[in-house]
């Protein structure tokens, strides 16, 4: 257990005195969570009221067909992203000489990724979707599947916590696309419009990507492709890409199940509720994000060191997430009634249950990063496999009844038991889930400490 003592610097003097008597390392790893924060909030802060605008303007069958449609895209967009974002971190970490190599046989399995992820996604939605304005939708939105191999650059960035170039780009695309979408509701465009933006946010952050990479470390165009690296990357990131996959419909499909059982008023409930709970979601990515190089190193060095580092990452995740839910939970009326208005007065209960998934998806990203740098990759793959079984089960039996909110239930439910019961069933991950439990501690330890402290 982090001990009391290795606190009690941080609590004596001021945080950024602390941080700057830290190593090289860790002071980097504060710069990029500044970044990446910073992005983040804009897009959370600019993606609510936007969204809210939008909401609003196109009412909730509206608003659903948006929803469900972007739904399909970010379902396809796990496909495509096939989990190489952390595997090639991970190797260029290890040998940045070889980044041509490394990134260019990434590009190339991520744009035939997207290429048969756009195919399967048109597959599916144009048969499903009922209404020629649902399919067109689909049609529209999901080619942002297309745009995203090209930031595959943003792995270097990541390797070497040089995030700012990142969170640059991500914050143009965000800010001229929400743009886009105000524009459209004060010319009172219609529906299809605002599939467009979806699109363009996507296609504009990658293109500033490969910009800032071809400044930074050189030209893309040396990007090379080796049969070798293909099936090294494949291999190795096989598991991570189902994984991805599954976890993404575990987050996206009680929204689709909702237009297929229920109605498009139902999905835009469903959207507007999660507009607010899952734009929190970015807090552990970022944490974990920045730290996971200081993650692999820490799983090198080994022992008490290494359990120590995630014994705090769990601690702060945890609490840090129950202390944003609780609130969150308690004001859904309020909250669904003051930004939506009463057309949305039924999102109230999604949000009121959807809130407390964000302790859970907390642990389960620091876990998948902690696997990641222990070679249990597979393990995640499993995890996201009971994850999406319960939650399809549990959408097909509440949905009919509950809509929106048994929707709700199917996406929160199953987390407990992927995220923290299911560590315990297996040797290798047993100790992640001892100091997952013992993270709920971290508050007694600071009262602890903060009791010391007191005693003259």
């Amino acid at each position: 257990m982090v001990s009391a003592s290795r606190l009690a610097p941080f609590m004596r003097i001021g945080f950024f005195r602390w941080l700057a008597s830290q190593p090289h390392g860790l002071r980097r790893a504060a710069r990029s969570i500044g970044w990446l924060g910073l992005e983040q909030i804009v897009r959370m802060v600019t993606g609510l009221a936007v969204g809210i605008y939008v909401a609003r303007h196109l009412g909730p069958a509206g608003y659903g067909v948006i929803g469900y449609a972007t739904a399909l895209m970010l379902i396809g967009s796990a496909l495509s992203r096939m989990g190489l974002q952390e595997v090639v971190t991970r190797d260029l970490v290890r040998d940045d000489a070889a980044r041509n190599v490394t990134l260019g046989s990434a590009f190339a399995l991520r744009l035939a990724g997207g290429v048969l992820a756009y195919g399967a996604l048109l597959a599916y939605g144009l048969q499903a979707s009922g209404d020629a304005q649902t399919r067109l939708a689909v049609l529209v939105i999901g080619a942002g599947v297309l745009a995203q191999p090209f930031d595959m650059a943003g792995a270097w960035f990541q390797a070497h916590q040089r995030l700012a170039p990142l969170a640059l780009a991500q914050l143009t695309g965000v800010l001229v696309c929400a743009a886009l979408r105000v524009g459209f509701v004060m010319t009172d465009k219609p529906l299809l419009w605002f599939a467009w933006p979806v699109v363009a946010e996507i296609a504009i952050g990658a293109a500033l990507v490969m910009t800032a990479y071809a400044r930074a470390a050189g030209s893309p165009l040396r990007w090379q492709v080796s049969r070798a690296r293909l099936a090294m990357l494949l291999a190795a990131s096989l598991p991570l890409t189902l994984a991805i996959a599954t976890t993404e419909l575990s987050l996206r499909l009680p929204q689709v199940l909702l237009v297929q059982l229920g109605s498009t008023a139902e999905a835009g409930y469903y959207a507007a509720a999660t507009r607010l709970s899952e734009a929190l979601y970015f807090l552990p990515v970022i944490a974990c994000t920045a730290l996971f190089p200081a993650v692999v190193r820490s799983f090198a060095i080994g022992g008490t060191h290494y359990a120590q580092r995630m014994e705090a990452l769990y601690g702060l995740l945890l609490w840090g997430s129950l202390v944003i839910a609780a609130p969150l939970s308690l004001l859904a009326p309020w909250l669904i009634g003051r930004l939506f208005g009463a057309d949305y007065a039924a999102a109230a209960q999604v949000l009121r249950i959807h809130a407390w998934s964000l302790p859970l998806v907390a642990l389960a990203v620091a876990r998948s990063r902690a696997l990641i740098a222990e070679g249990l990759v597979r393990f995640n793959l499993l995890a996201s496999v009971v994850n999406l079984t319960l939650n399809v089960a549990l959408a097909w039996l509440l949905i009919p009844p509950l809509g929106a909110a048994g929707a709700a239930w199917a996406s929160v439910l199953p987390r407990l038991v992927s995220a923290v019961a299911l560590n315990f069933a297996f040797a290798s991950t047993r100790a992640q889930g001892v100091v997952m439990l013992r993270a709920v501690l971290a508050p007694a330890l600071v009262l602890k400490l903060i009791r010391k402290r007191r005693v003259p």
